[in-house]
């Protein structure tokens, strides 16, 4: 199910709580971000079939993001340099969709498990995507997207304290 609490309380919110939602399998750590710009922050489940993007404003999933079946929900990071941020996703090959779930990029060889990483590592001033695959092979691909400054905190699993699963400096 999927529960939004009062942070101060810890009640859930009325209206916003259900144990079973049809077709919605939250699983693992997953990205909280307004990631269609709307206003209304969204997360990404799955487990073990496609993601979907659940939004918590108007508690509803209207997006299916690709066809491939994840095992871990995809995450929120800048591959392609533009003002938003894209959707990666990883299982047979990597998949690289915008913000409303259209797909942009397939890398074939990419077969990062779990938590992908957005940083600047050799110092050029731009992004590289680097994944940690099931087996341990680690894997660095350079990126079109200009390194923030701020830069992305990887320090911290999945971005910061707050575990938001968005590569944004927080």
């Amino acid at each position: 199910g999927v529960y939004v609490v009062d942070g101060a309380t810890w009640d859930k919110m009325p209206g916003y709580f259900k144990d079973r939602i049809n077709g919605l399998s939250p699983h693992s750590p997953f990205p909280i971000y307004d990631i269609d710009n709307d206003g209304k922050i969204e997360i990404i489940v799955t487990s073990e079939g496609p993601a979907r993007m659940w939004d918590l404003g108007i508690w509803d999933s209207y997006i299916t993001i690709g066809s491939v079946n994840y095992s871990e929900p995809p995450k929120m990071v800048n591959i392609i340099g533009d003002e938003q941020l894209e959707i990666f996703g990883s299982s047979t090959g990597a998949k690289i969709y915008d913000p409303y779930g259209n797909l942009i990029e397939t890398i074939p060889t990419c077969y990062g498990h779990d938590t992908p990483l957005v940083q600047d590592i050799d110092n050029d001033w731009q992004n590289e995507l680097i994944v940690l695959s099931g087996v341990g092979q680690l894997q660095c691909y350079d990126t079109s997207a200009y390194a923030p400054t701020t830069r992305v905190r990887t320090n911290v699993q999945l971005y910061s304290e707050r575990r938001t699963g968005v590569g944004i400096y927080i």
